[in-house]
């Protein structure tokens, strides 16, 4: 029988992880259950960052699990072996993605975060083997994917995002139709939550990576989430600053899904079946939906609660992104009008300036996501790099009109600069190198299994929002009994 061991956890559980290269080399021990206090306020820390992206668990259902798992009436004899075990996995997970939420020493994240996950993957076949319906191996794929997204190095974001989207496909939830007739609401609304996750999940990665959809829109057909907090809507409440976050978050992944398509997509020549497009109407068009997105934006006073909506910076940096995508040089674009080089200096500046007022703030818990074009690696903090990168990139903007070669020039000794202390950090961890060794490793290598190092460095010195609360987390484990 399973049975929940609080058992103090060895000190090399507890070790900071290292920086650099070592992280996905050093194995991490399985750990054990924290004290009830201290796993309710991770608990709770997951829910207060699990970002727009991951708008799917329902918050009642994991104190649930969390109950279940800390009853201390529950007899052996009485355990049900299987349920006990997707409990735990879930409880597990919880605890590791919130705990992603505490900063460590030196900026980094505490190790319990990995030792949770590794105590979950123990249960993972009793979720996905033993699982009482495809939407629990779903909540179980998606969990993955959020903690893989705080840690590339754990897995492949790519792989992962596919499997969790055939499973929607095969259970039918990306098209609404007679199918949900007589269905219970709440069980509609939470589909619809499950199925727009991974749908931003895949269109953030097959824009970032240049890929062909999991699915095309013409195959989606789902309504979004309902934004009240309760089903049963009353007019006298506001919508909620989450929902309403995750739902307008999807709107401009699936504009920019029509302008990868439209302008990014390789055709192999047009058809009666697949006429090309009228560009010089269909631009205007989509500049007129981007600026209506961007009108509709959720305002603290129109949400329950407006704390929780995220920072003006990080609207910008999303619609500066949109923007560049539309008006940059494309297959189908190869030399854009004055305009749109115009639109693109202006979002460029718009994006850096934003992406580092986020950065500063520590408002960015996905850093890859806004960076994952530029490379910095070994021990140089990524915040200096940032920086000194973003600060050069501005002065060659304010500075091109006055002397545009000198600009240049400046802007290219900073980034040798970073390159040969970043060259030089890792040939200490690796050895020497050949002189004419290059690292041009491609974003394709920053999102999967086998080339952590970049995203890792990335997301550890991402800083994270003060919990307002000075706790030792290793004395909380200590406290178990043993």
């Amino acid at each position: 029988m399973i049975a929940v061991q609080h058992v103090s956890p060895s000190s090399s559980n507890f070790q900071e992880i290292p920086s650099g290269e070592e992280v996905a080399a050093v194995p991490v021990k399985p750990a054990s259950l924290p004290p009830r206090h201290a796993a309710d306020h991770i608990m709770s820390l997951y829910f207060r960052d699990r970002g727009p992206h991951f708008v799917f668990l329902d918050k009642r259902a994991v104190e649930e699990s969390f109950d279940y798992v800390y009853s201390s009436d529950l007899h052996p004899a009485r355990i049900d072996e299987r349920r006990m075990k997707q409990h735990l996995f879930l409880v597990f997970m919880v605890l590791a993605i919130g705990l992603c939420s505490i900063p460590a020493a030196n900026n980094t994240r505490p190790a319990q975060s990995q030792g949770c996950f590794s105590s979950a993957l123990r249960y993972i076949d009793a979720v996905l083997g033993y699982s009482q319906s495809d939407l629990d191996s779903l909540t179980a794929i998606l969990l993955i994917l959020q903690y893989v997204t705080l840690y590339p190095a754990q897995g492949s974001l790519w792989q992962l995002t596919g499997i969790a989207l055939r499973l929607c496909v095969d259970m039918g939830i990306h098209w609404e139709g007679c199918t949900i007739a007589g269905k219970d609401p709440k069980e509609i609304d939470t589909q619809r939550q499950y199925f727009w996750t991974i749908y931003r999940l895949d269109r953030l990665l097959s824009i970032t990576l240049g890929r062909p959809y999991g699915i095309t829109d013409n195959s989606v057909n789902v309504e979004y989430p309902n934004e009240y907090a309760e089903l049963s809507r009353d007019e006298q409440y506001l919508p909620c600053a989450e929902k309403a976050t995750s739902n307008h978050l999807t709107r401009i992944y699936e504009l920019e899904s029509e302008i990868k398509q439209v302008l990014y997509h390789r055709w192999k020549a047009p058809s009666l079946a697949y006429p090309e497009p009228d560009y010089t109407k269909w631009r205007p068009h989509m500049n007129r939906r981007l600026e209506a997105w961007y009108a509709n934006i959720p305002k603290p006073e129109e949400v329950d609660s407006g704390e929780k909506l995220p920072p003006r910076a990080w609207w910008e940096a999303l619609y500066s992104n949109a923007l560049l995508l539309l008006h940059r040089p494309s297959p189908v674009t190869r030399r854009p009008t004055l305009a749109s080089f115009e639109i693109c200096a202006k979002a460029s500046k718009v994006q850096i300036q934003s992406i580092k007022s986020l950065h500063r703030s520590g408002k960015i818990d996905i850093v890859w996501i806004w960076a994952f074009a530029e490379h910095f690696s070994g021990a140089v903090s990524c915040r200096d790099n940032f920086e000194r990168i973003s600060t050069a990139t501005m002065q060659l903007y304010s500075a091109t009109s006055r002397s545009p070669r000198l600009a240049s020039i400046h802007l290219e000794s900073m980034l040798s600069t970073d390159f040969n202390i970043a060259s030089q950090s890792r040939n200490h961890a690796h050895g020497d190198q050949p002189e004419n060794a290059t690292y041009n490793e491609d974003v394709d290598g920053v999102l999967s299994f086998g080339a952590p190092r970049f995203s890792e460095t990335l997301n550890r010195a991402a800083q994270w929002p003060d919990d307002g609360i000075s706790v030792d987390w290793e004395s909380m484990f200590e406290g178990q009994n043993e």
